[in-house]
């Protein structure tokens, strides 16, 4: 009797029922956010034209080695109180400072996170501008000129001063 009670109930009462429809169904589903994830987000870190970027990094280590040669330091005062960043610019040898450096925060992952800071001048080796707000995580902070370049990598939110010293990894002495 209860195997005729078995055959004569509804099919949406059978376990192995669900089990065979559940299991197509979740890969069904799960294929579905994987391609929406993979049609929506960007992928930052593809290099189209590997050529053009390998010589923007050897224009960027001569950057460094004349950094490094000059010895030029910054301390850079990150206020998120009054939302303003200051630079302090250690400009050792003698003649003009840079007019406009630029201060970037590039987000180690997200491109769309990067922010440029054009400085403006507060007096003789001080420069400010406006604080970008900056999600916490790890940042590349770089400042540049044409000629020279100091880059730290940093975790944000942090208090206090950072300190850019010129890449010594990449001069040969």
């Amino acid at each position: 009797m209860n195997m005729a009670a078995t055959r004569n109930s509804a099919w949406y009462r059978q376990p192995i029922m669900w089990l065979v429809v559940a299991v197509p169904t979740a890969a069904v589903l799960f294929g579905i956010v994987m391609l929406t994830l993979a049609l929506n987000s960007e992928d930052g870190l593809v290099v189209d034209d590997y050529y053009k970027r390998g010589l923007e990094i050897n224009r960027s280590l001569e950057r460094d080695k004349f950094a490094a040669q000059i010895g030029v330091q910054a301390r850079i005062d990150l206020n998120a109180s009054n939302g303003e960043v200051v630079v302090d610019l250690h400009w050792p040898v003698a003649g003009d400072l840079p007019q406009a450096p630029v201060l970037s925060f590039l987000h180690a992952t997200r491109e769309q996170n990067d922010r440029r800071l054009v400085l403006g001048s507060a007096g003789r080796g001080r420069f400010h501008a406006d604080l970008p707000d900056l999600p916490p995580g790890r940042w590349y902070v770089r400042l540049e000129t044409p000629r020279w370049r100091l880059q730290k990598v940093v975790t944000l939110p942090q208090q206090g001063e950072l300190v850019l010293t010129p890449n010594t990894t990449t001069v040969k002495k």
